[in-house]
């Protein structure tokens, strides 16, 4: 009997001990699940900034095209006035072989003459030339 009575004694201390592991196994758990539930709050707020950030990245890359394509719509219009000028002169100082040349540098651009004469001659209307 004396052999139970030690047998209960030593698995009620071992219980006791399992007990004590299984509390601080259990802590250990929710303080994991507290830290991983902040961890998610976190990723999620990173999430959102990374959203915003290639949201206005975007933005600001089309702006930026934008006005890259509206600088090169001038200096087209700006490079289209030293042709017209161009071929004023030609025309004008030159006569019949200048024009001939300038259409002929016209095709090699890639560009017609008369829509260039036409919008030119528009522009010296503007400027009462």
């Amino acid at each position: 009997m004396l052999r139970c009575f030690q047998g209960v004694v030593f698995y009620r201390g071992r219980v006791t001990q399992l007990e004590e592991e299984l509390e601080k196994k259990e802590r250990a758990l929710e303080a994991s699940i507290e830290e991983m539930k902040a961890l998610r709050i976190q990723v999620e707020e990173l999430d959102a900034k990374l959203v915003k950030a290639q949201a206005e990245n975007r933005m600001l890359i089309d702006r930026w095209m934008e006005q890259k394509m509206k600088d090169a719509e001038r200096l087209n219009e700006v490079n289209l006035c030293h042709l017209f000028f161009i071929t004023w002169f030609l025309k004008v100082y030159v006569g019949f072989i200048g024009v001939v040349f300038t259409e002929a540098l016209f095709c090699h651009l890639g560009v017609k003459l008369n829509s260039v004469l036409y919008y030119l001659g528009r522009q010296m209307q503007c400027m009462k030339i």
